[in-house]
């Protein structure tokens, strides 16, 4: 609301000099309001994450992680259109955190089962090289994953007749990508510590991040953009289907390349 004006009325005898209004906050008759603007609606009603509210740190991330699971239905029924940056640097992190915490724990278990093993392929001067590349490509590519399952779902809000968010798609797609780094080993430590100072018991903070997925979709399709009941239902169930169909074809192509290849190198 603008600040309280206050008229005031200057008269010596008969004068036609018209009221002067001024600001009660810093008394000048140019100021339009000092007090702030209260926030939009749609403001107040969207999801408020810290990796968009904070500068980007690794415990807004974590921050972030945590709410995409824990609270799962504000989070994504709240979700609000924004520009994909930001969203696309937590997922491509929250997966490069969760893959080599994965990493890392195969390799303490090498290194106490088998550690002979383990330094003698740390050796090899190609062996970091390697993995970092298979690290950021497998990161990439569960990244790429959300984005085709966000699109799928996409499809089934569009047969709705409600209208297309591109910005949507990939603020949901990204942000579920939080429900990875909760899954995996340090995941489980963020959960179970988090868990603990909610009075929590530790299991039930470690099952968050699975128990999540679905009602996460429900709030995005239903909340956040607009579908019934059965209209969340019928696109999670078209989603799935075309996802299948997907999978298996990439699988049949991939099949069919290492059976020409095998092929082509058979002797004749």
């Amino acid at each position: 609301m603008n600040a309280a004006r206050i008229e005031q009325e200057s008269y010596a005898g008969v004068s036609d000099i018209p009221p002067v209004t001024s600001c009660a906050r810093c008394g000048l008759s140019t100021c339009e309001g000092c007090a702030p603007p209260e926030p939009a609606a749609e403001a107040r009603n969207s999801a408020r994450l810290p990796w968009t509210q904070r500068p980007a740190s690794l415990k807004s991330l974590l921050d972030t992680a945590l709410s995409t699971s824990t609270e799962a239905r504000l989070v994504f029924g709240r979700l609000e259109a924004q520009p994909p940056g930001r969203a696309l640097c937590f997922a491509l992190a929250v997966e490069l955190l969760a893959l080599g915490s994965i990493f890392a724990a195969v390799a303490l278990g090498l290194l106490l089962t088998q550690p002979r093993f383990l330094l003698g392929v740390a050796r090899h001067g190609g062996t970091w090289a390697w993995s970092s590349g298979l690290w950021l490509v497998a990161s990439l590519g569960v990244v790429a994953l959300h984005l085709l399952w966000a699109e799928l779902l996409e499809r089934g809000v569009r047969r709705a007749g409600q209208a297309k968010s591109q910005r949507l798609v990939v603020a949901f797609a990204c942000y579920s990508c939080g429900w990875d780094l909760l899954t995996s080993p340090v995941g489980f430590w963020l959960s179970a510590r988090s868990g603990t100072r909610r009075g929590q018991g530790r299991m039930q903070a470690l099952l968050s991040a699975l128990r999540a997925p679905r009602p996460a979709m429900r709030a995005y399709l239903e909340d956040c953009r607009g579908l019934d009941e059965a209209g969340a239902t019928r696109a999670i169930r078209d989603a799935a289907r075309d996802a299948f169909v997907l999978v298996g074809l990439v699988i049949l192509l991939c099949v069919g390349a290492i059976l020409g290849f095998l092929v082509a190198l058979w002797p004749y």
